[in-house]
């Protein structure tokens, strides 16, 4: 495990070219600590805003590291169920699945679960502050929280 929680808060940009290969820099960054310390990271996404690209970024990160060979659990852990509703749009690729957990009380357990199967484990965080998000940051290898760009 890696032994502190790592923070990197990363720019959506407004041109989604530019914000899918921040992501995928992001991805690669990430695949790298996992394989230098032998560990693959739990990966939570965190804003107290909701619509700046949690979910967004969920998904596109765990379908960079499926597309390296890698087994992805994506944990929707927000009431809305965001990622549930997508990944019953098609089909998911055999290296990803989704599983919901919208409770304090279960989250911690449900990641151990998804760690134990899985090379990545990505959490998807409701955009309000919540006793689940302090359970699954404390649960975290890194946290990534996305921006959005404003005019000021």
């Amino acid at each position: 495990m890696i032994a502190a929680c790592k923070l990197i808060a990363f720019y959506q940009s407004i041109v989604s070219g530019m914000f899918i290969a921040y992501t995928a820099i992001a991805a690669s960054i990430l695949l790298l600590i996992g394989y230098l310390e032998g560990t693959m990271p739990v990966i939570s996404l965190v804003s107290s805003k909701g619509g700046v690209g949690k979910t967004t970024s969920a998904v596109v990160l765990a379908g960079e590291f499926a597309a390296a060979g890698r087994k992805v659990v994506l944990i929707d852990a927000d009431p809305n169920r965001p990622l549930e509703a997508w990944s019953r749009l098609r089909p998911l690729p055999d290296k990803l699945s989704v599983m919901v957990d919208d409770s304090a009380e279960t989250i911690i357990d449900t990641i151990e679960d998804a760690r134990a199967g899985a090379d990545f484990v990505i959490v998807d965080l409701e955009g309000t502050a919540t006793d689940r998000i302090g359970f699954a940051v404390a649960r975290s290898d890194m946290v990534l929280i996305p921006l959005q760009s404003s005019v000021l």
